[in-house]
């Protein structure tokens, strides 16, 4: 009998051990795998860093072998600033926050090349050789803006001028509009969201208008309006200048990651591998004689209407309010575990009494994690809320265990008081420290 006691015993503890952790063993798994697509190398387009010095060099070896002589990029940038004016309306579920404010555009002639180095007589080359609007921001698109009733572009001044070193474009256009995003609510309740604006020209391709950011500015009135419905607006930062191309290995090596800093050193080591292959192919005068390595640069470059964009960017960080989603999400779990703790200290004799308050707290857990995720997106993994519930499942099935227990006529006073101060220990941990500590060992894993 006693044996049979014992491995029934062994045998409980494993079954709990699986439905308690197996859920976090297939969360991490899962999320595992989403991060291994989002970085997959087959994606189809990536944003790389335009440094100046690497595109240079590489539309140069593209005008030569497409037998354009003599060929100079934009001698200038276009400089693009931000003012935003108004965040509202954040809609987690639908991906989407509106936001308002001005753009403004400095230039000068220099700013546009006049020669187009894709493959003459294609339609990329007509199309461009005949663009002739003064106004560059005229042209200016948001792509990842909705283009509906919200959606608003409008001018509000054009100036040219007359500068010690020639003629100076000057254009400024109020925007607003419903702009997608990405939200990154894996850390919820704790999450931190990063809006990005950005801006190209809808004509003109990388190769011959490249835009530059200037430092944004944030002026959104009195200190309530920086509130977007749970979160915080933090000030705005610039982000470099990225052009849009397929993916490549050897894109890849050759540009850097985005957040990179282009020093002269880097660029002549990432230059090594690529370089040799597009210099011995400046003498050809066919594409179908290039190394493989140019051949491959100008099908990416060319894969557009009309090649590459040129994209200014903005980074507008909003940081959630925890005080705002603690009440509402953390706190009604704490305080049914802690009043698991208090009927803990109800008689032996009321023991079914006892006994229907886990079950009951257990339910009320389960539809407490389903409205804590209204006003969320589908999620293919947990968010940070859901370990702490789950954390909360174990709590409440360990005290369920401890109020069976000590209903238990078979099992000695001792271990029942031993297991009793387990159960009360672990269940004011998990309620008092219970997210803080999930937080803590998400960061470190």
């Amino acid at each position: 009998m006693l044996t049979k006691k014992w491995f029934m015993v062994v045998l409980g503890l494993l079954s709990f051990g699986v439905v308690a952790f197996s859920p976090i063993y297939l969360s991490f798994s899962e999320v595992s795998a989403v991060d291994g697509e989002l970085l997959d190398e087959s994606a189809e387009t990536q944003l790389y860093v335009d440094s100046g010095r690497n595109l240079a060099f590489i539309e140069e070896a593209i005008a030569k072998v497409n037998g354009i002589d003599g060929y100079e990029g934009a001698k200038e940038s276009v400089h693009v600033k931000f003012d935003i004016e108004k965040i509202k309306n954040i809609d987690l579920e639908q991906k989407t926050i509106y936001i308002s404010g001005k753009v403004s555009g400095t230039w000068i002639p220099n700013s546009i090349a006049e020669v187009s180095i894709a493959p003459p007589g294609e339609y990329n080359t007509l199309r461009l050789s005949g663009y002739q609007e003064e106004d560059i921001m005229k042209d200016m698109v948001f792509p990842d803006m909705i283009q509906d009733d919200f959606f608003s572009y409008e001018r509000m001044l054009f100036n040219k001028l007359k500068g010690k070193s020639g003629e100076v474009y000057a254009s400024e256009y109020r925007f607003s509009g419903n702009l997608n995003f990405a939200p990154d609510l894996q850390n919820f309740p704790f999450d931190y969201q990063k809006i990005e604006l950005a801006i190209k020209h809808k004509v003109l391709p990388s190769y011959m208008i490249k835009l530059k950011t200037l430092k944004p500015t944030i002026n959104i009135g009195r200190i309530q309006d920086f509130l977007v419905g749970s979160y915080k607006v933090i000030p705005p930062s610039r982000l470099p200048s990225y052009v849009r191309l397929p993916y490549e290995p050897m894109l890849e090596s050759f540009f850097g990651q985005k957040s990179e800093d282009f020093s002269d050193q880097l660029m002549a080591k990432r230059l090594e591998g690529v370089e040799s292959s597009i210099l011995r192919s400046m003498d050809k005068t066919s594409s179908e004689t290039s190394p493989s390595d140019l051949v491959q640069i100008k099908k990416m470059y060319f894969s557009a209407e009309a090649g590459p964009h040129s994209i200014s960017a903005i980074s507008i960080p909003i940081s959630r309010q925890v005080s705002s989603t603690w009440l509402k999400s953390i706190f009604p779990v704490a305080l049914a575990l802690l009043a698991l703790v208090i009927a803990s200290y109800i008689p032996a004799s009321l023991s079914e009494v006892r006994l229907a308050i886990p079950p009951t707290i257990l339910l009320s857990l389960v539809f407490m994690q389903q409205t804590s995720h209204d006003g969320l997106p589908e999620m293919a993994f947990p968010i940070l809320l859901d370990y702490f519930y789950l954390l909360a499942f174990v709590a409440t099935i360990v005290m369920f265990f401890e109020t069976i227990l000590l209903s238990s006529p078979g099992i000695s006073q001792g271990l029942k008081d031993r297991f009793q101060w387990f159960a009360r220990v672990f269940t004011l941990f998990s309620a008092a420290f219970g997210m803080p500590m999930v937080w803590v060992l998400s960061r470190l894993f």
